[in-house]
């Protein structure tokens, strides 16, 4: 029997293919039957992207078009994991601040908050992919488009 393990959390674990033999047995979903080949679909996928206009606390796998001057708050405790990753686009000509929880820092660059701090872009168009590494507590940026600016 060809067994595929993906993780209960939608937010992680993707297939792209998997060969075996039959049976494929599909564990904690209710009412699945196998007769013959089995096709398993699964429809979007990715990040999930929703405009912002008032301040908000952000989710992993999630990415925003900001579109007022806000503050988004950044999660953080025990559902973060390395790799967790967030996305910010500055749609507006206000200031939108990011703040770390308090046992987090956001770096950008060589630069780094302290743990509870904050950074924040006054520039239109400015883009900003964050990344998580827990043995640090650090919202790294991997991509930064745009003056984000770092409050030590």
């Amino acid at each position: 029997m060809s067994q595929i393990y993906v993780p209960a959390s939608a937010q992680s674990g993707v297939v792209d293919s998997v060969t075996g033999t039959a049976p494929i047995q599909v564990n904690g979903i209710s009412g699945v039957a196998q007769t013959g080949n089995v096709t398993i679909s699964i429809t979007g996928g990715g990040f999930v992207w929703e405009e912002k206009l008032l301040s908000f606390t952000a989710q992993i796998e999630h990415g925003y078009f900001l579109d007022a001057t806000l503050t988004a708050t950044l999660p953080d405790g025990a559902g973060l994991v390395i790799g967790s990753t967030i996305k910010f686009f500055n749609d507006t000509n206000g200031t939108v601040t990011l703040q770390a929880g308090l046992a987090e820092a956001i770096q950008i660059g060589s630069q780094i908050s302290t743990f509870g701090g904050t950074v924040f872009s006054n520039i239109p168009g400015s883009t900003l992919e964050l990344v998580y590494k827990p043995t640090d507590h650090v919202w790294h940026s991997m991509a930064n488009n745009g003056g984000w600016v770092v409050v030590e």
